[in-house]
């Protein structure tokens, strides 16, 4: 099968055969058969090394026009939340809590914990994570699908959120801020904000 974009190398395919014509009819030394595998040892480990690209899955949503990623590694489960119990008095950055299987786990609004505090969607997807044995759920307009970029793809975090840098990972070309779960479980500002 032909690569598209690539040309077919003729010279190389005519001196493969003779090789191959060669190796049937034992025309050649155990010298010429160690080299000829260690070539092909190279060729081989060459086309892997193209291919082994670090990637990362991240699952991407939306709070308040904001995108968000999270890495599949750290995702629990992702679910509507029609069940949530809101929490008065407390922080706008813990609306409230959620059951998820018999387990009571905050919710959280990153639109409130980077500005001011912020309507709730009426209908409102729970983005929820796991650091060790702390579970968080993440508020959520839309839920957009997976994304594979590169490690390299990750850009540090900007200045204006270099103050709560732990919680972040970094950002993607498109805007996307991409969430560290481990650190917003640490942070007690997420907690306590």
């Amino acid at each position: 099968m032909a690569t598209v974009g690539k040309r077919i190398n003729w010279e190389e395919i005519k001196a493969r055969i003779a090789e191959v014509e060669r190796v049937i009819q034992g025309g050649e030394s155990r010298a010429d058969r160690d080299e000829l595998l260690a070539r092909r040892a190279k060729r081989y480990r060459r086309v892997e090394e193209e291919q082994a690209v670090d990637t990362v899955e991240l699952v991407v949503f939306r709070r308040r026009g904001n995108a968000y990623a999270v890495s599949l590694e750290a995702l629990e489960e992702i679910r509507l939340a029609r069940t949530f119990t809101p929490l008065p008095g407390i922080s706008p950055v813990i609306p409230g809590i959620i059951n998820v299987r018999g387990h009571i786990v905050a919710m959280h609004d990153l639109a409130s914990f980077s500005a001011e505090r912020a309507e709730l969607p009426q209908v409102m997807w729970a983005v929820i994570g796991r650091a060790g044995d702390t579970r968080i759920a993440l508020v959520a307009d839309e839920v957009d699908g997976v994304v594979r970029p590169t490690e390299e793809a990750i850009r540090p975090v900007p200045l204006s959120l270099e103050a709560r840098e732990g919680c972040f990972r970094g950002v993607l070309d498109d805007g996307t801020i991409v969430l560290d779960i481990d650190g917003l479980a640490r942070s007690e500002e997420f907690f306590l904000a």
